[in-house]
């Protein structure tokens, strides 16, 4: 496989670890515990950045190029494209929750739940259509394809910009997890 692909996979891996640590807070949530608002806050900040300025992105650029190489496979970008919107869109509803949590409004779980769990079952699915789609590219990229996905943009200053952007969600990547396996040791009070 493509290195470019080994990225996307990383992502995949680092993305379902944190879903995880999503459900994990919602389930405290559901029993009317308290999760860890500020973890949560953290986890959809971090989704809301690594996605659209990060992953999305690098995503984008392997599947323009699989569109033009294989009209076959329009349908299944087509697909993931939709998975996407509807993950953001659960998101945001997310973020429009804790917001209100936070602001001390009454909010119904349904209302914090429902959005939860529709990024969780998006983001997965968008993960295992994807994940199909790899093996597509394999088969239909030719060797410049894959070239012109690893060429480093023409502005040194974009170059080093990304690859500054990668340190820094990596790093919070590992910052949430810490924090996460740091709450999951510890007993939480009633909400």
């Amino acid at each position: 496989m493509e290195p470019i692909v080994d990225l996307l996979r990383r992502d995949h891996h680092e993305i379902e670890a944190l879903l995880r640590v999503l459900e994990h807070e919602c389930e405290l949530f559901r029993r009317a515990e308290r999760p860890d608002y500020g973890l949560l806050s953290e986890l959809i900040d971090y989704f809301r950045s690594f996605l659209d300025q990060y992953h999305h992105p690098k995503q984008d650029r392997l599947f323009n190029l699989i569109r033009i190489r294989d009209a076959k496979c329009d349908r299944i970008i087509d697909e993931i494209q939709d998975e996407r919107a509807a993950a953001l869109s659960s998101l945001e509803r997310l973020g429009d929750a804790l917001r209100d949590i936070l602001n001390e409004q009454r909010v119904p779980r349904q209302a914090f739940d429902d959005p939860a769990r529709g990024f969780i079952q998006h983001e997965r699915r968008q993960i295992e259509i994807e994940e199909k789609l790899f093996v597509a590219a394999s088969a239909v990229l030719a060797t410049i394809d894959w070239a012109d996905l690893y060429a480093e943009p023409s502005d040194q200053r974009g170059s080093l910009l990304a690859r500054g952007l990668e340190d820094k969600l990596h790093a919070r990547y590992r910052a949430i997890i810490r924090e996460a396996r740091a709450d999951q040791g510890a007993p939480k009070p009633n909400a």
